[in-house]
């Protein structure tokens, strides 16, 4: 009888946290999207073109492209002061 009685009791805990939830939808019954969202990225949405159908690269490519990121971003740096 007493795991019966700490049941509903943390039942009863949680239902302000169930309700908070469902409140975040629209009149509807939709989801509430609202808000602000951070749309940049690091990650580019389309495959660059210089690949082309090769899908590994070895680490000297990678590497190649790491430094040549770095300078860019590095040129950027120094062109802002």
């Amino acid at each position: 009888m007493e795991q019966r009685s700490l049941i509903i009791a943390l039942c009863a805990l949680m239902l302000p946290l169930t309700t908070a939830v469902a409140t975040a939808q629209a009149r509807d019954g939709h989801p509430n999207l609202t808000g602000f969202y951070d749309s940049g990225t690091l990650t580019p949405l389309n495959r660059p073109e210089y690949f082309g159908d090769k899908q590994f690269m070895t680490r000297k490519e990678a590497n190649t492209i790491i430094a040549r990121t770095q300078a860019s971003f590095a040129s950027q740096r120094g062109s802002d002061r």
